[in-house]
């Protein structure tokens, strides 16, 4: 039998489907891309946002739709947040939430899809768990992402935070980690499987350890890590202001496999919405906080997360959020649109921004963002620094492409045996906006 797995979302989700994928080829059955036929579809889902659920049910939709004879099943996120809106799409035959995913092979025996695949249920099968329930850590071991050079490995899920826009704790659950003897196996078995970069992920990673019978933390985990022996690196997916310590700042500065880069969840950069939101940080943490790392790694790249247009923020806290972007080094920046999602207590607060106002918010921070980027590459020009190439190549240009350590996105001429080779370039010139290096 075959089957395809398609994903939404964060990094966590990619690698829970390459988990989902390794049950899969335990028992035998086959993957093939999500644009051919197959016996099993999994769509694995986000609800970040009202517009990922959107996508969500466009793909689900459309999934349905050019696989008619197909077993159709949806996992993760949004059937955890809210099952019967995927049961009311026609032709699910099976709805498992974020602590089920992992058993999809015990699911689909009982339903016998091994043996025959029913399309004649009139109702799909739906196990989602409660979210609330403690429950522990999970892991598949995986040794393969499709299409990707770059590896992820799952250390942590869930979130002890309760910020006020976010559904990701109602969905995850309270944070759990992979015990340390586990996660330095996973990564010796990913780099024996030919990966040169992986990037650390988790819901909440900063919080990693914390929970675990003799607690542990990041900095502790990231120090057996760089022990491996082997060319590779480690990137860190994003972090709170609050888990960058000083420790952590001085390992990623001394440790040549640690990707100078760090991707900060900042959200605004007024200290009204930020008590609005119910972060852990305050404004003057942030700057403080920009201050030490660029003075210990000048050359890093620092992204961030922000919302535009929460509710409260008025014209004087949009100027505080966009004199931040200004005034720190950000190399570049995630910008979301304010989702007003039900269950949170953003939901209900007074002075939502309106669709309008919010939009044209967005619009000036990524305005504001590329000018950064763009800023950020010109600095490095005439530089030699060194990129990992990509499995795949330009969609327009066809040169090869690859990110150096501080995230750079680079293009290059070279044959195909630099793919998946650290290589080490110079980096010659900016053509709209795209930079470009040779070896």
């Amino acid at each position: 039998m075959k089957f395809k797995i398609a994903t939404l979302g964060c990094r966590n989700n990619q690698y829970e489907s390459a988990e989902v994928r390794a049950c899969f080829e335990k028992e035998g059955l086959l993957p093939v891309p999500f644009d051919s036929r197959a016996d099993i579809c999994v769509i694995n889902s986000c609800s970040v946002t009202e517009k990922s659920n959107y996508r969500c049910r466009q793909l689900i939709r459309k999934t349905v739709d050019s696989n008619p004879e197909s077993f159709v099943v949806v996992v993760g996120c949004y059937p955890q947040l809210d099952p019967d809106a995927v049961k009311s799409v026609p032709g699910v035959n099976l709805i498992l939430g974020n602590d089920e995913k992992l058993d999809i092979i015990k699911y689909l025996k009982d339903l016998n899809v091994f043996e025959s695949i029913d399309k004649k249920r009139s109702e799909p099968l739906i196990v989602v768990g409660n979210s609330d329930d403690e429950t522990s850590f999970r892991s598949e071991e995986v040794n393969h992402f499709a299409g990707k050079t770059k590896a992820f490995l799952k250390v942590q899920t869930g979130c002890n935070y309760k910020c006020s826009f976010c559904v990701i704790t109602l969905a995850r659950g309270k944070s759990r980690s992979s015990d340390p003897e586990t996660a330095v196996r996973q990564f010796k078995n990913l780099l024996k499987n030919g990966f040169k970069e992986i990037a650390l992920t988790g819901i909440h990673l900063g919080s990693y350890g914390s929970e675990l019978s003799s607690p542990t933390n990041l900095h502790e985990l990231l120090k057996e890590l760089i022990k491996v022996k082997g060319n590779f690196r480690i990137r860190l997916s994003s972090l709170g202001p609050k888990d960058i310590s000083d420790k952590l700042i001085d390992l990623i500065a001394e440790s040549p496999k640690i990707c100078n880069h760090l991707h900060i969840s900042m959200q605004s950069g007024s200290d009204k919405i930020l008590r609005l939101m119910k972060r852990n940080y305050r404004m003057e943490n942030v700057y403080e906080l920009a201050n030490k790392i660029t003075s210990r790694i000048p050359d890093i790249g620092i992204g961030a997360d922000l919302i535009a247009g929460f509710p409260g923020e008025g014209d004087k806290e949009f100027e505080e959020t966009l004199s931040m972007v200004r005034e720190l080094p950000f190399s570049y920046l995630h910008v979301f649109n304010f989702s007003r999602r039900k269950k949170t207590d953003a939901y209900d607060l007074p002075d939502q921004i309106p669709s309008k106002i919010r939009k044209e918010r967005v619009f000036l921070l990524k305005d504001l963002a590329r000018k950064k980027s763009l800023h950020f590459k010109e600095k490095f020009l005439g530089e030699k620094l060194d990129i990992l190439v990509e499995q795949n190549r330009d969609p327009q240009s066809k040169m090869l492409k690859g990110y150096t350590g501080n995230y750079l996105p680079v293009c290059l001429e070279g044959p195909d045996d630099l793919i998946n080779q650290i290589t080490p370039i110079q980096l010659s010139h900016i053509k709209n906006d795209v930079l470009f290096g040779v070896i």
